[in-house]
């Protein structure tokens, strides 16, 4: 068996690349990679490298020459980014690895999409996995778009599919998540608590991510599924006093109500897209922290007997210390 791992130079392929290893030492594991610099902490692993683009399509049909099984972590998930980005790297960029992946007679196609398909307006906490999908911006839209390509392609093609679903993703090697938070922090910034914080936001830690997608490409139970996967949850203003327990940073917190905030927000956009720079507040990062959005996951226990073993704070604890010895703080 040889096994493919793309999006392996992130943070959520790196640790499916890691548990993969864990899991089968004996196995040929390749890793997809955009250009000819290689990742030392994957080379360490015994992972090889072939290169290739998801929007490049004659080059995932020779990269997967020969592949079995491939873990797909490669994505765009990058904010004020053109809309069109997101749907030529996850929608089609997933279409040509799927056609690759079908002419070379794969076997098993893993998938990472995100809770965010079901959009930030949700009730009834927590959400099940049939929960209608409501997506507010691009790049939950295009994640939507893509997991239902998987699972088309998979049911014409008679191929195993399964996908997870992970919420806000921080652990080791994060650098989109953690790092925005204990920026607020470590430089004395005001935190703008909508709805004096209460709305409850989920995380998972990295390796809860790819232990759970193994283990579903491990379940036959697990074929054509789709799966939440959760580490816990907390509201916005605990998660601020949380990272300041572990940077020993007292937050500043600056109440604000959600109406005033999302106007404070239109016009940071619209000065921002007349210099041509980044908002220095949004509407979706308003919406990402003022809107409760909780998921119950206990199909992916009953399913594959998956159970997450990092809470929350031990997640930003270990993104933290991550960050300490890049130097990053």
């Amino acid at each position: 068996m040889t096994i493919l791992v793309t999006g392996a130079t992130s943070a959520v392929g790196y640790f499916i690349a890691k548990e993969l290893r864990e899991k089968y030492p004996k196995t040929e594991i390749k890793a997809l990679t955009r250009s000819d610099k290689k990742a030392p902490e994957l080379e360490e692993l015994g992972i090889s490298f072939v290169k290739g683009d998801l929007t490049d399509k004659p080059s995932l049909e020779k990269a997967l020459n020969g592949i079995d099984d491939v873990y797909n972590a490669a994505g765009e998930a990058r904010d004020y980014i053109p809309s069109r980005i997101y749907y030529e790297v996850n929608v089609d960029g997933t279409r040509n690895i799927l056609d690759a992946f079908i002419k070379n007679n794969g076997s098993r196609f893993l998938h990472v999409s995100t809770v965010g398909i079901y959009g930030y307006k949700v009730k009834n906490h927590p959400i099940k996995e049939d929960y209608p999908k409501k997506s507010d911006h691009p790049y939950h839209e295009s994640k939507w778009v893509a997991e239902q390509l998987v699972f088309e392609y998979a049911k014409e093609h008679g191929f195993f599919a399964s996908t997870v679903r992970p919420p806000y993703i921080v652990g080791p090697r994060d650098r989109q998540v953690a790092p925005k938070i204990f920026d607020y922090l470590l430089n004395d910034k005001k935190i703008p608590l909508v709805g004096k914080g209460k709305a409850t936001i989920s995380f998972v830690h990295h390796e809860d991510v790819a232990r759970a997608l193994v283990m579903c490409g491990e379940a036959e139970k697990a074929n054509g599924e789709a799966f939440h996967v959760i580490g816990s949850s907390c509201t916005a203003k605990e998660l601020f006093e949380l990272a300041g327990e572990i940077s020993g940073k007292k937050p500043i917190f600056s109440e604000i109500s959600f109406p005033l905030a999302i106007s404070v927000a239109v016009i940071s956009e619209a000065i921002a897209k007349m210099k041509g720079s980044k908002p220095k507040i949004s509407r979706r990062r308003i919406n990402q922290f003022s809107r409760t959005r909780v998921y119950d996951f206990t199909k992916i226990k009953d399913f594959v007997g998956f159970k997450p073993q990092y809470d929350v704070k031990q997640a930003f604890q270990d993104a933290f210390n991550w960050m300490k010895e890049q130097k990053l703080v």
